[in-house]
């Protein structure tokens, strides 16, 4: 933020001139960001989808995709416990953790 304040101390017109510039660029460029990500975010509905298969031998594990752009919090899996099983919630939990 050290640009602003060029605009009120700098001397010459043309400096100025530069400096508000070059500050109303950096910041309508800011503003466009922000509309074009929460745009992004607002639109997108994301995609879950859940298969179980059946192993002949061992446990059976559910193949669950999420999306990269969306990661589940723990906290929504959390509140889905009633409705799901321990190893499924267990499962979802240990998928999207970080590596």
């Amino acid at each position: 933020m050290h640009g602003v304040r060029r605009v009120w101390e700098t001397k010459g017109r043309v400096q100025k001139t530069f400096w508000f510039l070059a500050i109303l660029l950096c910041f309508s460029a800011m503003c466009a960001l922000i509309a074009m990500n929460g745009k992004e975010f607002w639109n997108d509905q994301g995609s879950t989808q859940v298969t179980h298969t059946m192993e002949s031998k061992g446990m059976p594990l559910p193949k669950v995709t999420f999306c990269k752009n969306h990661p589940i919090r723990n906290t929504y899996v959390k509140q889905l416990y009633p409705t799901l099983s321990p190893d499924l919630i267990g499962y979802i939990i240990l998928a999207n953790k970080d590596p």
